[in-house]
């Protein structure tokens, strides 16, 4: 059985709310974002999910890594071409989710745009459950 896989976007240095960049928010937005991997990975298995650019941010927070925004970045864009779709999530679609977001649409990748929503749910509430049967169950287009 083969399994698409999925790139997952979510902000890195961009506060959702007030859209607001900066150092301060990578931390917060990598710790939601690695939420938001281990809630896809344990409530949909019909799908591979991954989101490599975590451990580039992770390394670059703590000056193990010079480089760019632009450079990751491009980084990013060239994994999104190689997945089979991508995920949105994380309470908003920032400059970089779009460039993103872009190349899978140009490449007619599959797309979930959940990026409206900030967190994921607790699995046991009635909108996890109703968030995992309905990603499961749909097929999501090109």
């Amino acid at each position: 059985m083969t399994r698409d896989v999925f790139y997952m976007a979510h902000p890195v240095s961009q506060d959702v709310n007030s859209g607001e960049r900066g150092e301060q928010y990578f931390r917060k937005n990598v710790s939601n974002a690695k939420r938001w991997l281990k809630w896809l990975m344990e409530n949909d298995r019909t799908r591979v999910y991954s989101a490599p650019w975590i451990i580039e941010v992770e390394l670059a927070i703590n000056n193990h890594l010079t480089t760019t925004y632009a450079e990751a970045l491009a980084d990013d864009r060239e994994v999104v071409a190689r997945f089979d779709g991508i995920i949105l999530v994380g309470g908003a679609i920032t400059l970089g989710m779009q460039e993103e977001l872009d190349v899978a649409k140009a490449l007619k990748k599959y797309i979930i745009d959940w990026s409206k929503f900030r967190s994921p749910w607790s699995p046991k509430s009635d909108a996890g459950i109703a968030a995992s049967i309905l990603l499961r169950s749909n097929s999501y287009g090109r």
